[in-house]
């Protein structure tokens, strides 16, 4: 048996809540949603936002009565249609897809807030993994070009350079440690 994530698991919890709360009529979003529920590949690439301004793309779903229910978009590219998103999500099944629900007094919901949370910390979380992970690579290729400079004095027996080298390599094995 496969285990669900966590985060899978809060977005279907929200999901649901918010189907059987916020959504009245049957309706593209309401079908939409109900096949998101069974598609934990999917869900897995979903990230919920409180504001989509820097996403490269994704959907705002309002219950608001001043907004539009659905908008997909793209790039500068908007759609209502919501067939379109959904191709969208299954056609690119590598990229990520946002998401910005806007419904009443979503800032007082316990559930919405904590799936928010969970969004941010795992944001937050990748951040730090990709920064060490680029460090550490940045360390290693230094590292490698020190032993270059010391092997290039060693061949031309230049003294000085080498011990200068040496201690660069040095501080920097430190610094590693």
């Amino acid at each position: 048996m496969q285990r669900i994530p966590s985060s899978v698991k809060y977005k279907k919890r929200f999901l649901r809540w918010f189907l059987n709360t916020q959504l009245t009529e049957e309706n593209d979003v309401t079908w939409f949603l109900e096949d998101l529920l069974v598609d934990d590949q999917a869900l897995s690439r979903l990230r919920f936002v409180e504001k989509l301004d820097q996403s490269p793309k994704g959907i705002i779903i309002s219950t608001l009565p001043e907004d539009e229910p659905f908008i997909f978009f793209k790039g500068s590219v908007q759609s209502d249609n919501v067939y379109t998103a959904y191709h969208e999500l299954q056609l690119y099944d590598d990229e990520l897809f946002y998401v910005q629900i806007k419904f009443p007094r979503l800032e007082h919901n316990r559930l919405y807030q904590m799936l928010l949370r969970e969004e941010r910390t795992a944001e937050r979380k990748n951040k730090a993994i990709a920064t060490h992970l680029l460090n550490h690579l940045l360390k290693t290729e230094q590292e490698a070009l020190i032993r270059e400079k010391i092997d290039w004095a060693l061949d031309t027996k230049n003294e000085a350079m080498f011990h200068h080298y040496v201690k660069e390599l040095k501080d920097l094995t430190e610094e590693l440690s």
